[in-house]
This record gives structure tokens, sequence and C-alpha cells, in this order.
């Protein structure tokens, strides 16, 4: 009898515990005959004991983290994967980066930053504190903590204006390379559309030309006005009539244009000032006048005495 009050009491938990089937003499309590009930009208069997909580924890979870437990035999799999996830979308977010830094020189905009896959402000954020982007001028940052090269000023330049391109002796000094040092390298000369209105930094000269895009190869790091254009601008913003000889002459006589070329571009431009003069020397250039000297020769000593030319 007492036996019986026990299964009658612990009623299908003991069947759970022990897998030991209870006759049909033995009664369940009420609240488990009536779940067997439901489930036997809804065709399934509940489960109660060990069993129901291992199923109820591989369908929804241990309730701690609202995820599935791992299955047998691969306890972290979901863990490595995510994980391995996120170091993949860090890993391209860092090899885009390093792209850019190495097309731009070491230097990138904050505007280029944001467009990278899995950047945003907070990340940008990071790298400055870290020291790992400086900025050099407002939204434009250098890859390094000492001070930019002039090229890496040149690209800073051109990013902050942009759309923006190199022009007078900035685009000409790129043409030459870093090696030739006679022009001005203290200021950074960018061209602009003429209806934009920006206040130049320090040691930033902007200019303003309408429909100066047709005038700038895009395709060159960083993207430059063409050189006929930049030695006309030199040439016209000389101080005196010799250093528009000078650039003008300098110019063909390095063999990176001709005469032919600066005349060409001379004619496309509407307005210029001292344009007899330029056309002048152009003419004196393409008879093989190669510097200052050589025109003064050829103006005040030869034209004006009437000797013959020189060969």
């Amino acid at each position: 009898m007492a036996a019986a009050v026990f299964e009658d009491r612990v009623g299908p938990v003991a069947v759970a515990v022990t897998g030991v089937a209870t006759s049909a003499s033995v009664s369940s309590p009420p609240r488990a005959r009536r779940a067997r009930v439901r489930g036997e009208r809804a065709g399934t069997t509940r489960t109660s004991g060990v069993d129901g909580a291992s199923r109820r924890l591989a369908r929804h979870g241990d309730g701690r983290h609202g995820r599935p437990r791992p299955a047998a035999g691969c306890p972290q799999a979901p863990a490595i994967e995510v994980a391995g996830a996120r170091r993949s979308g860090k890993a391209a977010r860092m090899d885009d980066l390093a792209r850019l830094l190495r097309d731009q020189d070491g230097v990138v905009a904050r505007r280029q930053l944001l467009s990278l896959p899995g950047t945003d402000r907070t990340v940008v954020a990071r790298l400055v504190r870290r020291r790992e982007l400086v900025e050099v001028l407002r939204g434009v940052y250098v890859e390094h903590t000492g001070p930019p090269s002039w090229q890496q000023r040149a690209w800073a330049a051109v990013l902050w204006a942009w759309p923006a391109a190199l022009a007078d002796q900035s685009a000409w000094r790129a043409f030459e390379g870093p090696g030739r040092r006679g022009r001005d390298v203290e200021r950074v000369h960018v061209v602009v559309e003429r209806d934009r209105r920006l206040i130049a930094p320090r040691g930033l000269v902007v200019h303003r030309r309408s429909g100066f895009g047709d005038q700038v190869l895009w395709n060159l790091r960083p993207p430059r006005v063409r050189l006929e254009e930049a030695v006309l601008d030199v040439a016209l913003g000389a101080p005196d009539e010799l250093g528009t000889i000078a650039a003008l002459a300098d110019a063909a006589g390095g063999r990176r244009t001709t005469a032919a070329r600066l005349r060409a571009t001379l004619d496309s431009r509407p307005w210029v000032p001292r344009r007899a003069l330029i056309g002048s020397v152009l003419d004196d250039v393409e008879a093989g006048s190669c510097s200052v000297l050589e025109r003064e020769y050829l103006a005040r000593v030869e034209r004006a005495h009437g000797l013959p030319v020189g060969r």
C-alpha cells in the first residue's frame, strides 16, 4: 500500500527517471492527466522530466543568452563562425583602407573613410585617437605623425577642396617630380569651379575657373591640370616680362611640351593679358631660343643690329 501511495504521488516523474511503466490501476495527479489528455487530442505525446527539458533547450536555448546551445561534438561552432565573420569584415575594411592610403601617398579624406564598408564615425574617431591617422587639414588625414611631404600636402589640398585639381606651379611641379626645387613649395595651388566659395587655409591658394574639369587629367595622382595650362598660368602670373619669358622657355626647353602646344592652349583662351608678348616669345622659342639669355640676345642684339641669324 505504501509503494502504491508513493507511485501515486510521484506519478510521471518516476516514470521519466526510472523508465518503469505504471499500471492502469495507479492513478496520476489531476494536472498530469489533463496534460496527457491535451497531448492525445493534439495527436502528440507530452514529454516531461529530463527529456522535455532537453528538447526545450535544443529548440529555444538555455534562456540566459537567447540562443540555442551548440550541438554535441561541436560546442563552440556558433561562436567560432561569428568571430570569423567579424575578422573577415575587419580584415576587408583594413585592406580597403591600406589600398586607399597606398594610392594616395598616405593621405585620406574623412568622406572616403566613411564610404568604406563597416566604417562609421566611431571607427574614424578611434583611428584618430590612437594616432593612426593625424588630421592635416579639416577632414583630411595622413597616416603618420611627422611632417607631411610635398606630395602629401598636394594630396591633402586636392582632397580638402574636392572636386579640385592641382594648378599653376603646383601642377607644374607634380609633372616634374619631387626632385625639382625651382617651383613654389611653400604654397599648394588648386583649381575649383568658379561658383564655389572656399576659405583657403594657410598654405593653400584656390583658383576659380569655369569648366576646369575639361582641363584636368583625372587619371593622374594627384589630379592636375594639363602641363600647357599650368605653364601659361605661371607665365601670366609672373611679376615681370623676364619671368614670363623664363617660364615659357623653361617649359619648351625641358622637352615636356612644345611651343605649338602652348600656342594652341593660348588660342583656346578667350581673354589673356599680354597675349602679344607671349605670342612673340613662343615664336622665338619655336625658332630655337630655350632660355632667357638666348631670347634676349635674339631680340636685343641679333635683330636690333641686323646680324645674320645664328646657327
